[in-house]
């Protein structure tokens, strides 16, 4: 937001937006690959010879991350310049320069960020949550600092500093909490005898699908930015933020849930118990449709507001706020399908099974990148947003199929039915109680907040005359609650 306000959709966002997205492909891969697989097989450790090995399974597993790491951010330090060239091959002149300069500052994120995954997913293993709240709070924190300071002395080179020191800070503060939560005693052995952990070992062949198929994800985002860059200055920056708006969306949504269930689905999955594990499944699949479905429609309905609200200020105005709620539209009408291809991932890496998702992924973004290749030609920018979408929902609908084939879960259309038909009730009433609105910061927070709770009201009303099973089961809970309180 602030970004946006300083520096708008101009050459600096362009350039800070791709080069934060070339050490984010190796972050991403490597560190979801690692987050993915690391629970099941430290649960599996703690089960098979106890707490003290799993805690020195951790121990090496982070610090052969750190090593591989390090001698990747060499390399590209290295090759800075040929990266630049293939991740955004339209830039030239000042935003070519200043991403180049930009990128060496980032690399370092990689060594950070990777280890951060694994601190992130032992935390989330002991059930550390509001620790795992916190720290991107931590992290935010010095990066606005040194986006102010940035600012003030004219200098965008100093944020982008920040940004490095924000991550690093995260690391440091989730070091800190291990330590002071007496969690695991830290202890380092040499190298040769880390590469011979047989967890460590039994990792690798869980790890490489996971990383495979997040790596090629992460190309195909670098494939949309790369064909963004050829058009109009700006273009990049719109579909970061449109891009950052829905990720922040589902995060908060699928971020909470896959913390606090995915432990519980590896350790039912190790226990062999299927028709809990189903269950379970089930429940969170049924979750993130009721949940993401509504705001899919509201994000739609209202996204020329929300993009006003959260971007327009200074530099970003006019064209940008059009350019950038267009892109969101496309972008959420895959919000559904990117929710459930998630929990769905989440189930197999559970049973560990990390070749069916990348499999699916592979597959899924070799069908994006076609889709953007074609869209983009006549949709411009747009068309990367559609195919993006495009592609969450086939990936979604492919993993339910398999999910259903081993016996994970059951199909139920009646409940789909139900929250699709409450979500287009919850439309067309706002439509009518809806209520004008100017520019103005105060109007705009005064309509989203009318929306949201007009919205509410009318899909919770109509959840539960619908008869739909969670909202049926909520009910219940309310009323012994409440009984119990009287």
């Amino acid at each position: 937001m602030l970004v946006a306000q300083f520096y708008g959709t101009g050459p600096v966002t362009d350039a800070y937006v791709i080069a934060n997205s070339i050490p984010t492909v190796f972050i991403q891969a490597l560190g979801t690959a690692l987050a993915a697989t690391f629970i099941p097989v430290f649960a599996q450790v703690e089960k098979d010879v106890g707490k003290k090995r799993a805690e020195r399974f951790t121990c090496n597993l982070v610090v052969l991350v750190f090593i591989l790491c390090l001698a990747l951010v060499v390399l590209g330090e290295m090759f800075s310049g040929q990266l630049v060239r293939l991740f955004a091959p339209g830039f030239v002149g000042e935003t070519l320069a200043l991403t180049d300069e930009f990128v060496r500052i980032l690399l370092p994120c990689l060594i950070f960020m990777s280890v951060m995954n694994i601190l992130g997913a032992y935390l989330q293993y002991h059930q550390q949550f509001r620790v795992i709240g916190i720290v991107p709070a931590v992290g935010n924190l010095v990066i606005i600092i040194s986006l102010f300071m940035a600012h003030y002395i004219g200098n965008p080179a100093f944020f982008v500093w920040g940004t490095l020191f924000g991550i690093c800070s995260q690391v440091l503060f989730y070091v800190y909490s291990i330590r002071i939560n007496k969690l695991w005693h830290i202890s380092l052995n040499p190298v040769f005898i880390m590469l011979k952990d047989k967890y460590v070992i039994s990792l690798l062949p869980l790890l490489l699908p996971v990383f495979l198929g997040s790596a090629v994800n992460e190309i195909n985002t670098i494939v949309g930015k790369s064909l963004a860059s050829s058009f109009d200055s700006g273009s990049v920056a719109a579909l970061d933020y449109a891009g950052k708006l829905i990720m922040m969306i589902s995060s908060v949504i699928l971020g909470g849930l896959t913390a606090v269930f995915f432990p519980s689905l590896s350790k039912t999955a190790i226990s062999k118990d299927i028709r809990e594990f189903s269950a379970l499944s089930m429940k969170l699949n049924s979750v993130v449709v009721l949940v993401l479905l509504p705001i899919m429609a509201e994000t739609i309905y209202f996204s020329r507001e929300i993009v006003s609200l959260i971007f327009k200020r200074g530099a970003f105005a006019g064209e940008a706020v059009e350019l950038t709620a267009s892109i969101l539209i496309f972008f959420a009408l895959g919000l559904v399908g990117m929710g459930v291809r998630e929990i769905l991932t989440k189930m197999f890496y559970a049973m560990q099974d990390t070749k069916t998702p990348m499999k699916n992924g592979v597959v899924c973004a070799l069908l994006n990148i076609f889709l953007s290749v074609l869209l983009v030609q006549y949709m411009g920018v747009c068309g990367l947003g559609l195919a993006t979408s495009l592609a969450a929902i086939f990936a979604a609908i492919n993993l339910w199929r398999k999910a259903v084939g081993l016996g994970w879960l059951a199909y139920n259309g009646q409940e789909f039915g139900k929250v699709i038909l409450a979500t287009v009730i919850m439309i067309l009433g706002q439509n009518f109680l809806s209520i004008s609105a100017d520019s103005s910061i105060f109007s705009l927070i005064l309509t989203l907040l009318h929306a949201v709770c007009i919205g509410g009201f009318l899909y919770a009303i109509s959840l539960y005359g619908l008869k739909h099973s969670i909202a049926l089961s909520l009910v219940e809970k309310l009323k012994r609650k409440w009984g119990n309180m009287v």
